[in-house]
């Protein structure tokens, strides 16, 4: 494969920069060679899996953060109740 030849089987259409080219340089979407030298060519499918992965590390960082949220609302209540139960056995000693 040259600097300009697509991936066997691969057309302009195939790729994510294809609507790009198009307007710069009026491409055929059937054709087997890219315009640009080295080849800019990028799989639309990869960049489909990419954006995938991406939104799924954003809704993972969300939750991350709501479990962080929920543990720090859990332990200032347990310190709270803590606090309660030592301010309680205080009370009974100074009777």
């Amino acid at each position: 494969m040259d600097n300009t030849t697509l991936p066997e089987g691969k057309t302009c259409r195939d790729c994510c920069l294809y609507y790009k080219c198009l307007e710069l340089k009026g491409v055929w979407p059937l054709s087997v060679e890219c315009n640009f030298v080295p080849s800019r060519f990028r799989d639309a499918s990869q960049k489909a899996v990419v954006e995938q992965v991406a939104n799924d590390t954003k809704q993972l960082k969300d939750a991350i953060a709501l479990v962080r949220q929920q543990a720090e609302v859990f332990l200032f209540a347990r310190e709270n109740v803590n606090m309660q139960a030592y301010l309680s056995i205080l009370e009974h000693r100074a009777i």
